[in-house]
């Protein structure tokens, strides 16, 4: 007897749990993984000395507004783990930082 099914969707893996009367853990594991190829998303950068806020578009709709300490590998790395294959696009309002964010970003890839 099943008392309640759920599912569970984190770091692109989808779980599907199973709560039986004696049973706690996950019966089945599916997993799927979600693939960005041919999706272009757009991130926005407010550039601060101490930190960046960052919002990423996908499709055209607002996915996730965050902060992040000023690193450009740090975005280029959460973007290849959280949206693999995609094509990045990248703003900012150009102030004190002039171009360097940009080339380093283009030069992460």
């Amino acid at each position: 007897m099943i008392k309640h099914s759920l599912w569970c969707v984190t770091k692109k893996v989808v779980t599907y749990c199973c709560q039986t009367k004696y049973q706690r853990l996950c019966k089945h594991k599916l997993q799927k993984k979600i693939d960005f190829k041919g999706k272009d998303l757009y991130i926005g950068l407010d550039v601060h000395k101490k930190s960046w806020s960052v919002t990423i578009l996908v499709e055209g709709m607002e996915h996730r507004t965050f902060t992040q300490p000023p690193d450009p590998l740090a975005l280029y790395t959460y973007l290849q783990r959280m949206f693999p294959g995609g094509t990045y696009y990248s703003a900012y309002e150009a102030g004190f930082c002039g171009y360097g964010i940009h080339r380093a970003l283009n030069d992460l890839g």
